[in-house]
């Protein structure tokens, strides 16, 4: 009997697992497009995500609440640019709303030659994510899966 339960226990702590990778893979694609950058669940309960920007430019970290997005006013859409006539790149815009706070994001200070960048900190109720991607369906998947195995996202008050 003891060993039957130790088996459930360590079967159901592996399913976890596997759910919570899953899960944090599908935040890092939805958020980026991209498999290989690495999320941090800061508040896991909360679906509270973390990732850090090693930009060109500058460094510093966004963490998004997911919680707080309304995923019935989410909108995924194609967006192409053009030049005289023709698509020269293509991404994927994917807006997210809500009432509160959904992205913070902090940049420390930092300097390019003589000129001095100041630490830089804010919130955002409203972001659109601009994505190099064509995988347009598989991003709207990765957000119904974030949607649907744990967070819960806010609704709008009307």
């Amino acid at each position: 009997m003891k060993h039957a339960i130790l088996l459930a226990l360590l079967l159901a702590c592996g399913t976890a697992q596997a759910t919570e990778d899953a899960l944090l893979k599908a935040v890092a694609f939805a958020l980026t497009a991209d498999d290989a950058t690495p999320v941090w669940a800061d508040n896991r309960a909360n679906c509270v995500f973390r990732l850090e920007n090693m930009g060109a430019t500058r460094n510093g970290t966004y963490i998004y609440y997911l919680n707080n997005i309304d995923p019935t006013r989410t909108a995924i859409a194609p967006y192409a640019t053009f030049h005289e006539g023709r698509a020269i790149s293509e991404s994927l815009h994917v807006d997210l709303f809500g009432e509160r706070t959904i992205r913070e994001y902090r940049f420390p200070a930092f300097k390019i030659g003589e000129m001095a960048m100041h630490a830089s900190r804010g919130e955002e109720t409203k972001v659109t994510l601009e994505l190099d991607t064509r995988e347009h369906e598989r991003v709207a998947r990765a957000w119904k899966y974030i949607y649907s195995h744990g967070c819960k996202g806010h609704k709008s008050s009307f």
